[in-house]
């Protein structure tokens, strides 16, 4: 349990659901720990990644309400397999940026709620993006490079809604995979 509120203390991803599932805010890249929810949003839409500053619809309650401690509720998800290419890697001299990968759809990704949400256009779990992962203590991005096709699994914690995550396992893909980026629907 302690390892797992020192990460959510360290990590500096602060998310609600709605941000998670519907639009997977990314970390600004700074050293600052101020939560991502005013963060950039990077959406990859086809070929294209898009910059969107609106959070309509996304929770972004900073308020701490530091009343009955039991009644927290903290629960771990984790997602193996996820393939996807990485977009950008930290810069030698930042401290705490992350590395920002454009991945698959995520079907099976959990909200807050332990359910797997439906955006309001149809797409189960959380679509095909590029955002950031944090690497948990241990994983090394040395050696990786930008535009190196990987596989890799990530944890997210959920604590009372807000949401931190970081990758446990990273591995290079061969770079012939051809990674389809397609967001699936569920019929109405």
């Amino acid at each position: 349990m302690s390892r797992v509120l020192d990460a959510l203390r360290v990590s500096m991803i602060g998310l609600g659901v709605g941000v998670l599932s519907v639009g997977g805010c990314t970390p600004a890249d700074s050293e600052s720990k101020e939560p991502a929810g005013h963060a950039e949003h990077d959406h990859a839409h086809g070929d294209h990644d898009h910059d969107h500053s609106d959070h309509a619809g996304h929770d972004h309650d900073h308020s701490h309400d530091h009343g009955d401690a039991e009644a927290a509720e903290v629960r771990l998800d984790v997602y193996m397999g996820v393939i996807g290419e990485i977009k950008s890697l930290p810069r030698p001299e930042s401290n705490g940026e992350s590395t920002k990968i454009r991945h698959v759809q995520i079907k099976d990704f959990k909200g807050a709620d332990g359910e797997i949400p439906v955006t309001a256009d149809g797409i189960p779990g959380m679509r095909s993006m590029t955002m950031a992962f944090p690497m948990a203590e241990g994983v090394s991005i040395d050696g990786y490079s930008v535009g190196d096709k990987v596989d890799f699994d990530f944890e997210v914690t959920w604590d009372n809604g807000r949401a931190t995550w970081e990758v446990t396992r990273i591995e290079k893909l061969d770079p012939s995979v051809e990674i389809d980026y397609q967001n699936e629907k569920v019929d109405p």
